[in-house]
């Protein structure tokens, strides 16, 4: 089980040099074009795809009272709905009538975040939270390890240096961290059509390593579970055995206690039946002391009348 976490944390540091790379990797963009980030950035959707497997790794499973699956959206509103100031953005989305899943309203909350420059802000006051964390998140999330969390805060104050220009309404959140379009594009040529192609492929790549990521994560803390079970199951077989013997201990004393009750019933019938004969023993005694006596005073009375 040690292998096995020290493997996934190195994964997860993997994951947040990312997320710096694609935070530096913005800031740079943001200087040399002077103009704020929009949805045509390559560098914001990798940004978003690291945040968000950061936001779902080792998240606990909840739903809601009709089975619907929750999210890291429900995390924030949990950690900040009562927060002063710190609960516009989950106003604002909920305002959003076209949002209709958890996921697409934590992706538009993420987007308001940024173009406010309030994403790291938002995230540490949700970690400073450790009650409604601990019970968002198991133990390997790295929200839970101040080394990895610092980490990822850091990071992302970065961003606060960077202007975002990005859609926060929109029914496509509910599919896509992402989309082209939202702002005029040139007609494409040859180069652009290159360039767009090698863009999709790389994010494609990158999604299937982020999915082969999350498989290779699960299948450790799967396993991790079923050794887990393994040994309750040996301590259960042990409790089982101990139960075992203690039961036959109790049927043994319970067949001589049994066995013991026979003897005591047999004792007491043989006492009563011996009260008996004593009883009519000493009821036929006085009886023969009285015959005895009428004998005697009858042969007492012969004597006299010689």
């Amino acid at each position: 089980m040690a292998a096995g976490a020290t493997v996934g944390e190195s994964q997860l540091q993997r994951i947040i040099r990312d997320l710096h790379d694609a935070v530096a990797e913005l800031a740079k963009e943001y200087r040399e074009s002077g103009e704020p980030i929009t949805d045509d950035s390559t560098n914001l959707h990798k940004l978003s795809y690291k945040l968000e497997y950061l936001l779902q790794f080792d998240q606990k499973e909840k739903t809601t009272f009709l089975g619907t699956k929750k999210d890291y959206w429900e995390y924030f509103t949990d950690c900040l709905a009562k927060i002063k100031g710190a609960n516009d953005g989950i106003r604002f989305v909920k305002s959003i009538p076209e949002l209709k899943t958890s996921l697409g309203k934590g992706r538009a909350f993420i987007r308001y975040s940024l173009v406010h420059q309030r994403l790291a802000d938002t995230l540490q006051q949700c970690l400073m939270n450790q009650r409604i964390t601990s019970d968002w998140y198991y133990a390997r999330t790295p929200f839970l390890k101040p080394h990895l969390s610092v980490d990822i805060i850091n990071h992302l104050y970065e961003l606060n240096e960077v202007q975002f220009d990005v859609a926060s309404r929109g029914g496509h959140w509910e599919t896509h961290l992402a989309t082209r379009g939202n702002h005029p594009v040139a007609v494409p040529n040859l180069l652009n059509d290159l360039n767009e192609s090698c863009t999709e492929e790389a994010s494609t790549a990158e999604d299937l390593r982020l999915e082969l990521d999350q498989s290779e994560l699960k299948q450790r803390g799967l396993l991790d579970k079923v050794q887990q079970l393994g040994e309750e199951a040996a301590e259960l077989r042990d409790v089982v055995v101990q139960l075992q013997s203690q039961l036959d201990v109790s049927l043994a004393a319970q067949e001589e206690q049994q066995g013991l009750q026979g003897d005591l019933n047999a004792l007491q019938g043989r006492e009563e039946a011996l009260s008996r004969e004593v009883e009519a023993l000493r009821t036929g005694g006085k009886a023969e002391q009285q015959l005895l006596q009428e004998k005697l005073a009858a042969a007492e009375g012969k004597n006299i009348e010689l």
